[in-house]
C-alpha cells in the first residue's frame, strides 16, 4: 500500500512538473486521434471516389509521426530518469528492490500516457468537428454538426499509444534494473563529453559551411532538372543529406565557436550581466548539441511543410479551370467517339450546348509558314519536345469556345492571326512574337490579339483565319459540352468506356469537370491536412524538449540565483535574466533555418513553375511564420512563467 500511495504522490509531481510535456502528448493524441477520426469518418469517405485512400495515406504519415513522438517521450522519460537517479538511488538504500523502483516508475509513465490519451481524445471530438467542417467547405457542402465517437479512430490512436509506451517502457525497465546505486546517485552530475579545441572547431564549422554550400547547389539543380520519377527523386538524396549534415556540424563546432570568439573579444563577455548568460549559453550548446540540432532541423522541416502547403492550395485553386475548362472534354485520335459522346450526352435528355473541332501542325499544302513559336519556350521551364510543334486553330472553332464560356473575340482579317495561351505565358510569347514576325507565303502576320482565357489545357495554340486550314486534315479532336446543371463525376468511367476500345489499343482522354474538381480536392485535402498535421506535431515537440530542459535546469540554477539575489541582484533583474537565458535557449534551434529556408523555398518553387501559381514561396512566409510563433511562443510563455514561479526568489 506504501508504494502505490508513492507512486500516487510522484504521479501527482511529474504531471505538475513535466505539465508542457503532458500538454504536448494531449496535443499529440488529439490530433492523431481527429485525424484518424476524419479518415474514417462515412461522411469524408462519401464526398469523392478517392477519399478511400484518404484514410490510407492518414495511417501512413500517422506511422511516421509516432517516430518523432516516440523520440520526445524517449528523451523526455530519459531526462526524468536522470532527474530523478538520486531520489530512485535512495529507494534502493532504504531498502526497495529493484522490481519495485522499476514497477513505481514505469507505472507512473503509462498513468501519464493514458491520462494524454483519454483527455485527446475528448478534445479530438471537438477537433474532429473544425477538421470536418473544413473539408465540407472545400468541397461546397454546408457543414452540420453531428457528435459522433469514432471508435476506428479511437483504437488505431491506442494501438499508436501502446507501441509507443511498450518500447520506451522496456527500455527503461532494463536500465533500471541493470544500473548501479552509485551511478543513480551521481548520474544527473554527469555531463556530454565534448572534443575541445580551436581544430575541432574549425573541422566542424568547415565542414557545415561546405556542406551547406554544396547541398543546397545539388537540392536547387535536382529541382531545375525536375523530379518526374522515382530515380529523379532519388538524387535529390545527397543533397537532403548534405544540408542535415550541415546542420550536425554547425552545433557540433558552435560552443567551441562561441568560446573563441568570447576569448577574441573579453569586453562583451564581462558587460553587464553577459557572463552568466554565455555561460548558461555555452553550457546547453556543450549538452545539448545533438537534441538542438535535431530541433533545429524539425524546425526548418516544419516551416518548408507550411510553406508547400500554402502554394500547393493556390495551385490547386487556379489549376481547376484551366485544366478542366468545360463540364466535359474529349481528346480522341478517332471521330467515333465524339459522336459516342454527344450520344451518350443526348441520351440523359440534358440541356447542353457542345462543338466539336479540330487542331492542326499544318496549314494548306499552299501555304508556306516561317515561324516556330515554340522557340519562345527555350531556356524556361516549359521547354520540352511536346511543346516543340506549333499547333494551329481555326478563328471559327475559337470563336465558339468562347461563345460557350460566355465570352466574345476580334474578328481576324486575312493577315491577321492570335494567340490562345495561359496567362503566366502571356508576356513570354508576346513578347517574342513581337520579334520575331510570322509570316505565310512570305507576308508578315500581325498579331491581333492575345487571348488568356481558359479554353484550352495546353500551353498555347496559334489561332489563324478559316482559309488557311480548309481542306485540312487535322491531328485530334476535340469535343466540348458546356451544361445547364453539372455533369455527375460518375458519368467520367461511363464515358472513358464508350470513348475507348481496349481491343484496338486506342485511348481517349475524358474528363469531367465535376470529377476534376473533386480529384483535385482530393489531393488538396491530402497533401495539405497531412503536411499541416507534421508540421503541428514538429512545433509541439520542439518546443515540449525545450521547455523540460529550461524548468528541469532550473532546478540546479536556484542556487545561483539566490547566491546573485544575495550579492545585490534585484528580483527584476534576474527575472530579466531568466527571460534572456529562456530566449536565447529558445532562438538556438532557429538559426539554421533562417539561414536555409529562403534557398530552400526557392528551390522547392521550381516544381511549380509549370503552373498557374505565380506567387513565389517564400512570400507565404509571413503566413507561416506567424502560425509558427503563434504555437512556439506559447510554449515560451507556459516555460517562463513555470520557471519564474518555480524559482521562488
Amino acid at each position: 500500500m506504501l508504494y502505490v500511495k508513492l507512486t500516487l504522490r510522484n504521479l501527482q509531481r511529474s504531471m505538475k512538473e513535466y505539465a508542457i510535456f503532458m500538454l504536448t502528448m494531449v496535443i499529440s493524441m488529439m490530433l492523431m486521434y481527429s485525424f484518424m477520426a476524419v479518415a474514417f469518418s462515412e461522411q469524408v469517405l462519401q464526398l469523392s471516389k478517392h477519399m478511400d485512400a484518404f484514410a490510407q495515406v492518414i495511417l501512413v504519415v500517422s506511422m511516421g509521426l509516432i517516430i518523432v513522438i516516440g523520440w520526445l517521450i524517449s528523451y523526455i522519460a530519459n531526462f526524468m530518469l536522470r532527474k530523478r537517479s538520486r531520489e530512485f538511488g535512495m529507494y534502493l538504500l532504504m531498502g526497495m528492490t529493484r522490481k519495485q523502483v522499476c514497477r513505481m516508475f514505469l507505472l507512473e509513465q503509462f498513468c501519464m500516457g493514458l491520462f494524454a490519451y483519454g483527455i485527446g481524445c475528448i478534445l479530438g471530438l471537438f477537433t474532429f468537428q473544425i477538421l470536418l467542417a473544413i473539408i465540407q467547405h472545400i468541397f461546397g457542402i454546408a457543414y452540420q454538426f453531428a457528435f459522433r465517437f469514432s471508435i476506428p479512430a479511437a483504437g488505431v490512436t491506442f494501438l499508436a499509444f501502446l507501441i509507443l509506451y511498450a518500447y520506451e517502457l522496456v527500455k527503461e525497465y532494463r536500465i533500471l534494473h541493470h544500473v548501479n546505486i552509485h551511478t543513480l546517485l551521481y548520474q544527473d552530475q554527469q555531463n556530454e563529453t565534448v572534443k575541445k579545441g580551436r581544430l575541432h572547431t574549425l573541422m566542424y564549422m568547415l565542414g557545415a559551411i561546405l556542406c551547406a554550400a554544396v547541398g543546397l547547389k545539388l537540392f536547387y539543380d535536382g529541382m531545375r532538372n525536375g523530379i518526374r520519377d522515382v530515380e529523379e527523386t532519388k538524387k535529390l538524396l545527397p543533397a537532403v543529406l548534405l544540408i542535415i549534415a550541415s546542420i550536425y556540424a554547425c552545433f557540433l563546432g558552435l560552443s567551441g565557436f562561441l568560446q573563441h570568439f568570447l576569448d577574441q573579444h573579453k569586453q562583451l563577455k564581462y558587460q553587464h550581466n553577459r557572463m552568466f548568460l554565455l555561460g548558461r549559453l555555452q553550457g546547453r550548446l556543450r549538452s545539448n548539441r545533438i537534441v538542438l540540432a535535431t530541433l533545429s532541423l524539425l524546425t526548418l522541416v516544419t516551416i518548408c511543410f507550411l510553406c508547400f502547403g500554402m502554394k500547393f492550395k493556390e495551385t490547386t485553386d487556379l489549376t481547376i479551370h484551366s485544366a478542366a475548362p468545360f463540364d466535359l472534354q474529349v481528346i480522341t485520335q478517332h471521330q467515333q467517339y465524339i459522336k459516342k459522346a454527344a450520344g451518350f450526352l443526348a441520351e440523359k435528355k440534358l440541356t447542353y450546348e457542345d462543338h466539336t473541332y479540330q487542331t492542326y501542325t499544318h496549314l494548306r499544302d499552299d501555304v508556306k509558314v516561317k515561324q516556330t513559336f515554340a522557340k519562345a519556350l527555350d531556356h524556361t521551364a516549359y521547354d520540352s519536345t511536346y511543346y516543340r510543334t506549333t499547333t494551329f486553330m481555326c478563328y471559327a472553332d475559337v470563336q465558339r469556345l468562347l461563345q460557350l464560356k460566355g465570352k466574345k473575340v476580334p474578328a481576324l482579317e486575312k493577315d491577321e492571326y492570335m494567340l490562345v495561351v495561359s496567362k503566366k505565358q502571356q508576356e513570354l510569347m508576346e513578347s517574342y512574337c513581337r520579334k520575331h514576325p510570322f509570316t505565310i507565303n512570305g507576308k508578315p502576320m500581325k498579331l491581333r490579339y492575345v487571348c488568356t482565357e481558359e479554353i484550352l489545357q495546353t500551353m498555347y495554340f496559334v489561332v489563324v483565319p478559316d482559309v488557311y486550314v480548309q481542306g485540312v486534315k487535322g491531328d485530334t479532336f476535340y469535343y466540348v459540352a458546356q451544361s445547364a446543371k453539372e455533369l455527375p463525376s460518375a458519368w467520367e468511367d461511363q464515358l472513358y468506356e464508350r470513348c475507348s476500345n481496349s481491343q484496338l489499343q486506342e485511348y481517349s482522354s475524358v474528363r469531367l469537370h465535376s470529377s476534376y474538381v473533386e480529384t483535385s480536392m482530393f489531393s488538396y485535402v491530402t497533401i495539405v491536412f497531412c503536411l499541416f498535421y507534421a508540421a503541428f506535431i514538429f512545433i509541439c515537440a520542439a518546443g515540449t524538449i525545450l521547455a523540460t530542459q529550461q524548468l528541469s535546469d532550473l532546478e540546479a540554477q536556484k542556487y545561483e540565483y539566490a547566491l546573485l539575489h544575495k550579492m545585490g541582484a534585484s528580483r527584476k533583474t534576474l527575472y530579466r535574466l531568466l527571460h534572456y537565458q529562456n530566449l536565447l535557449y529558445f532562438l538556438l534551434p532557429l538559426l539554421l533555418p533562417a539561414f536555409f529556408m529562403i534557398p530552400i523555398l526557392n528551390s522547392l518553387d521550381i516544381m511549380f513553375t509549370t503552373t498557374d501559381a505565380t506567387t513565389p514561396m517564400y512570400m507565404y512566409l509571413g503566413i507561416t511564420l506567424a502560425l509558427f510563433f503563434t504555437i512556439y511562443l506559447a510554449y515560451y510563455a507556459l516555460t517562463y512563467i513555470s520557471c519564474r514561479r518555480n524559482l521562488d526568489i
